[in-house]
């Protein structure tokens, strides 16, 4: 994916469907690119963002249920 001139990121084919893949803070885009796809299991996305998620929603309902002390 590119920006002007710039590279910025990877549309990668994951079956039928497409995703993206761009760095983060000091980060290369290349680098995204080997961790996503050293990380990637066969699924929509890749396992460290799996876990980033279900952290995120765990955390949510902690908070939401006002157990801010487990979290």
């Amino acid at each position: 994916v590119y920006m002007g001139k710039r590279l910025r990121g990877y549309v990668v084919h994951v079956g039928r469907k497409e995703a993206y893949v761009s760095p983060g803070h000091l980060v290369s885009v290349e680098g995204a690119l080997r961790v996503a796809k050293a990380f990637w299991r066969g699924g929509k996305q890749p396992i460290p963002l799996l876990l980033a998620h279900r952290l995120a929603v765990e955390t949510g309902r902690a908070l939401a249920a006002g157990s801010e002390s487990e979290v």
